[in-house]
């Protein structure tokens, strides 16, 4: 570095990091400077030892991620890790086990080769997933995307029976149709457990980022898995990516997501090849601005109140207050969201998966 920073400045960085979930990462960085530019014994021990429990759970959730799909695989089921873990392709091998680790995220779906011999049924693949999970774990509730699968000790697994939602209807409706297609997205060459393609990912990751937007908030840390995302996917799949996005309404946001990727990550701007539209300078700003008070996930955005003591009322009208903030940079999520959080409710309450 031109400057090195003093006591006081390594500690902001420290807590930065924390905030946003990324003290591994910028572990990594800090560990290849010189020596005489590292930060002060005491904090570099700390921040050590942090890093080093990352890379050992890290290593744990990985092979748990292979047994999990082994399991699934063996019963008739066709699954992949989505986020997290199934991230580590895209990272440099020096920062791949030093990611802030999080639970296991596995979609999901019948096998149809196997359905006759499995009791499998890949006409109603929603309905045999969450029948399977329950007849395994049957005081689990269903959501709409994802239940718990509390099946190993010390490693939290969310079933999907969709990667992710929209809140419009029409918009929605376009999604789940494109997940249907995409089962052929799912790969394994050269990892332990099934992943999907960069080309899903790029679509797919954003969306998990825009739906964080308006239900709590959302960090760097995910925002660092989409750059490498972005980074590994070739420049001849962007306007095919485009389009689709364009589809599901989320174009927008996907041009304020790019005007952040390149503040934070590409300041020196020395090569904008791996961007998939043009960054949005005002809708970027905004979001840099909510990432920066809200911190992974939200946690630290006052503006949540008590979220793990809330009623659901409480959460109905938080999560709307929140919406309807966003309405002029995104309203047709930003509208429909209030409806759709009644709508949740009633199919998990009518246990609407059983027709799906």
């Amino acid at each position: 570095m031109s400057l090195v920073p003093s006591a006081e400045q390594w500690e902001e960085l420290l807590d930065l990091s924390t905030k946003q979930a990324l003290m591994g990462v910028v572990f990594g960085a800090i560990d290849r400077l010189p020596e005489d530019q590292w930060p002060p014994r005491a904090m570099r021990l700390q921040w050590g030892m942090l890093t080093q429990k990352y890379i050992s759970r890290n290593q744990q959730l990985s092979a748990a991620c292979k047994e999990v799909a082994a399991r699934f695989s063996h019963q008739g089921f066709l699954c992949c890790i989505l986020k997290g873990q199934g991230n580590f392709a895209n990272y440099p091998e020096w920062l791949q086990n030093k990611r802030a680790p999080g639970d296991i995220d596995v979609w999901v779906i019948p096998k149809p080769e196997t359905a006759k011999h499995k009791g499998v049924d890949p006409n109603r693949p929603i309905r045999t997933v969450v029948r399977f999970c329950q007849k395994v774990q049957p005081a689990e509730k269903v959501g709409y995307i994802h239940m718990d699968f509390p099946v190993w000790k010390d490693t939290d697994i969310e079933v999907h029976i969709r990667p992710s939602f929209l809140c419009s209807p029409v918009h929605n409706h376009r999604l789940q149709k494109w997940f249907k297609c995409q089962t052929n997205s799912i790969i394994t060459e050269n990892r332990d457990f099934p992943i999907p393609s960069n080309q899903f990912n790029a679509v797919f990751q954003l969306l998990h980022i825009y739906k964080h937007l308006f239900e709590e908030g959302i960090g760097l840390r995910q925002l660092l898995d989409y750059y490498f995302v972005l980074k590994n996917t070739p420049q001849s799949l962007h306007q095919e990516i485009r389009n689709t996005l364009k589809r599901f309404a989320v174009d927008k946001f996907a041009s304020a997501v790019m005007y952040v990727l390149q503040q934070v990550f590409n300041p020196q701007n020395t090569d904008s090849s791996w961007m998939i539209c043009q960054p949005d300078i005002d809708r970027g700003r905004h979001l840099l601005e909510e990432i920066m008070v809200a911190g992974n996930f939200g946690a630290y955005d006052e503006r949540n109140g008590d979220v793990a003591n809330e009623s659901h009322g409480g959460r109905y009208w938080r999560k709307t207050k929140r919406a309807f903030r966003l309405f002029s940079l995104y309203p047709h999520e930003s509208f429909w969201q209030p409806y759709f959080m009644v709508y949740h409710m009633a199919w998990r309450v009518l246990k609407l998966w059983r027709f799906e």
